[in-house]
């Protein structure tokens, strides 16, 4: 028995070219996976960083009317906070007196008291 090796050189041709045309398809195929990760890829990025921007632009905008005080309510809150720091004042003076009388009260016999009297 003895088999015939010999092939036409259209099939040849055929499969040279079917060959190269697969690997083509494959590449494009690749090519366009890869387009389409990097386009959603890029678009995701770009959400990101325009919700970092704006958010970072809000609290600049927060920061800002807190220090100006534009906010009524930070309004409200830094007069309280003088006269709650007016209140601690007044009960600190208050307690050096019940301390330390003798640097507070004069004594009768004081000229300097007798003096402002007149």
């Amino acid at each position: 028995m003895q088999l015939d090796w010999t092939i036409p050189i259209g099939t040849v041709i055929l499969l040279g070219v079917q060959f190269i045309v697969g690997i083509i398809a494959i590449v494009r195929g690749f090519a366009a996976i890869e387009k389409s990760i990097d386009t959603r890829f890029n678009a995701m990025t770009l959400k990101l960083n325009t919700f970092q921007e704006g958010d970072l632009r809000e609290l600049k905008t927060s920061v800002q009317r807190l220090e100006q005080g534009a906010d009524e309510w930070t309004k409200a809150l830094r007069e309280r906070t003088h006269e709650l720091a007016t209140d601690v004042n007044v009960l600190k003076l208050k307690v050096d007196r019940l301390e330390r009388p003798e640097r507070w009260h004069r004594r009768h016999d004081d000229p300097e008291k007798d003096s402002t009297v007149g």
